[in-house]
């Protein structure tokens, strides 16, 4: 039975070192992406958010295009722009809805406005942060020759340390906080 040795050779601590280092933006980018979503649903309903994630395809085709040399056919821009159309509905929907029920001089409205304003805001920068992690992975895995698993394996594997380092940072273990952040 062959036993693994505990001490690594300077190749290999160098090695780990190297793939730290590459993967440690592909974990930003997805901690970003995570955050960027929580808040948005905060804001927005699932439907919209939905809705509005589907413009990051947009920004992926396109990034492709720019970066990788691909291509978009004129049935794909088509289906772009129904995507956007839908994006602009749901949008003017719920903007809708917001001063029909709130009435359109109330504070309320405005209130409720400036609540989809930010949701909006957020989903923006959920979905520049999802093309960038997508886009960026897929640059690391060409440049390293990793296969899709590898890659996913490194960035998650620092992700979930960064992760549970700031949360341990950002949250009190106080009796009153824990209390206050409990579910009914």
């Amino acid at each position: 039975m062959k036993q693994r040795s505990v001490w690594k050779t300077p190749g290999q601590h160098n090695e780990n070192r190297k793939l730290t280092s590459t993967g440690f933006p592909i974990s930003l980018l997805l901690i970003a992406m995570i955050y960027t979503s929580t808040w948005a649903l905060r804001y927005l309903s699932i439907p919209v958010y939905t809705i509005f994630k589907n413009l990051t395809i947009i920004l992926i085709a396109y990034g492709e295009v720019l970066w990788f040399g691909g291509s978009v056919s004129s049935m794909a821009l088509f289906s772009f722009g129904l995507m956007v159309f839908s994006s602009l509905i749901a949008a003017w929907a719920d903007i809708k809805h917001a001063l029909e029920s709130h009435g359109s001089a109330t504070g309320a409205a405005a209130a409720q406005i400036s609540t989809l304003n930010a949701g909006y805001v957020w989903m923006m920068l959920n979905c520049l942060s999802t093309a960038s992690y997508v886009l960026y992975m897929r640059k690391r895995i060409k440049l390293t020759n990793f296969k899709d698993f590898d890659s996913e394996l490194t960035s998650e594997r620092i992700s979930w340390q960064v992760l549970i380092c700031s949360q341990l940072c950002s949250t009190t273990t106080s009796s009153p906080s824990l209390s206050s952040s409990s579910h009914p």
